[in-house]
């Protein structure tokens, strides 16, 4: 049903979906398929991850690193403004992806067929943070995205680290913390609101109002996150 109502949609915008996935560095999911895979990948992937990560294009990063310090900065789940499972979610991580570790060409490999592992981790690194988080389900929400827009999209927010979040005013329980989450810049002012829509429709938890990210131009951005609930 997803699919449909997603080639509909490509459809009825006159978009053009993309080529065939290009896996990155190795297929890590055995003989499933790319219809199979992508429904896997849809799925939550919350903390405490694990040392691995496997993203949509098949690109595995293996031994990611844990950091004492940088788990212990992040809010304690029990602080939530919310009780109930909603605070499963909100695990503190404990393994990272370790950015100056990473190879110039793993930074070029594909996270997903449209997206390279750069675009998720160079805004971290600019802002000065070593370690950064990429969750799959929310990099395959993005590619969907993109899928259906039919043209380039830019990140302009992944991963922000605890002390980062705090010094621009970030939430306190932002989801951009737990590599969850994404700011997606408006592709056309002239059309923002159909971004805005498609972005509904591909399925993620949580879309920012248009009226916090957009401005009365079209400018800005939409942030979408995959907060599991």
């Amino acid at each position: 049903m997803f699919r449909l109502c997603l080639l509909l949609l490509v459809a009825i915008t006159s978009c053009s979906r993309a080529g065939r996935i290009i896996d990155a560095v190795s297929q890590t999911i055995g003989s499933t398929g790319d219809t199979q895979r992508g429904e896997l990948l849809r799925g939550a992937n919350d903390p405490p991850y694990g040392p691995t990560l496997v993203l949509p294009s098949g690109l595995r990063l293996e031994h990611l690193t844990q950091d004492a310090l940088l788990t212990a900065s992040y809010p304690d789940p029990t602080a939530l403004p919310f009780a109930g499972s909603r605070g499963d979610h909100y695990q503190r991580p404990e393994f990272f992806v370790d950015i100056p570790t990473l190879s110039a060409a793993t930074r070029r490999a594909r996270a997903s067929r449209n997206f390279s592992l750069d675009e998720y981790v160079r805004l971290p690194d600019r802002n000065g943070d070593e370690r950064c988080y990429v969750d799959p389900q929310i990099a395959q929400h993005v590619q969907d995205l993109r899928d259906a827009w039919g043209g380039p999209l830019i990140l302009n927010s992944t991963f922000r680290s605890p002390r980062y979040n705090a010094a621009i005013g970030g939430a306190f329980f932002s989801c951009h913390m737990y590599g969850d989450a994404l700011d997606v810049a408006i592709p056309d002012t002239r059309r923002a609101r159909d971004f805005y829509n498609l972005a509904l429709a591909i399925g993620v938890d949580f879309i920012d109002a248009f009226s916090n990210t957009v401005a009365a131009d079209g400018s800005g951005w939409i942030h979408i996150d995959d907060r599991g609930f």
